[in-house]
């Protein structure tokens, strides 16, 4: 009844049932045709004074109790109603799959079965969709419907047994001495002699060791002077010596 308070009787245990049939929902959209319950509250019966309260009661009485998952507001008491209700046509989810106490509070962004629809609930539980299923393929495509609505139940691989570890042979620890290089031979006198005489470098000392053999030879030039005060001195002229030397 506009206005005022609506007809409401007693319902035990409960709070009050309003009849479906005493509240004017022609207004509300939807193309909702089955009514499957009255108006359950969760106390006293309520006014209804505006078109968000009508459609919200249009989705309790029209729609479906979402028993897997129902939105957390509904779960906490929040909202007139006494069930968890979300309504459906066969173009969808009415209200975008809104409950009907969230819409009844005007927080229909914040509703649980908004952002996790009743049938895909029903499909991550490996559930039947039930009265869901219809819905499911006007909103979801059907995405949810698998193995005859129902999610099958894999059962659990046992473990598998890994391969054990190669026992390793002890091994000894090689000492450090075997490590090191043998130690090198001792250099006489005369290898040290021999060594030194075969490295010979500059003009005069081989000069010297050719003339210390008799053997003939052209000496080698010098380095070029340094240029001095009164010019610059070229190589010394090069003196060549034929036969055996005294």
């Amino acid at each position: 009844m506009p206005g005022g308070r609506t007809a409401a009787y007693r319902n035990t245990g409960d709070g009050d049932i309003t009849p479906v049939s005493s509240v004017d929902l022609h207004a509300c959209k939807g193309n909702l045709t089955i009514v499957r319950r009255n108006i359950e509250w969760r106390g006293s019966a309520l006014d209804i004074t505006n078109s968000m309260q009508r459609k919200a009661v249009m989705i309790y009485t029209h729609g479906v109790v979402v028993r897997q998952s129902p939105c957390m507001r509904c779960v906490h008491g929040s909202g007139p109603f006494k069930e968890c209700v979300v309504a459906f046509n066969d173009q969808g989810y009415i209200a975008n799959g809104v409950c009907a106490n969230c819409y009844w509070l005007h927080r229909t962004d914040v509703c649980g079965t908004r952002h996790n629809l009743p049938c895909q609930e029903l499909f991550n539980a490996g559930l039947d969709l039930g009265e869901f299923e219809e819905v499911c393929k006007a909103q979801c495509g059907g995405i949810h419907i698998r193995n005859n609505n129902a999610l099958p139940v894999l059962a659990a691989a046992p473990p598998m047994a890994l391969p054990a570890a190669p026992q390793m042979a002890p091994q000894m620890a090689t000492p450090m001495a075997s490590l090191m290089p043998p130690p090198m031979p001792p250099v006489t006198q005369t290898q040290a002699g021999n060594a030194t005489s075969r490295h010979i470098s500059g003009p005069r000392q081989r000069k010297r060791k050719a003339q210390s053999v008799g053997r003939n030879v052209i000496s080698l030039p010098e380095r070029p002077r340094k240029r001095g005060p009164g010019g610059f001195h070229g190589y010394p002229a090069v003196n060549v010596n034929y036969g055996a030397q005294n």
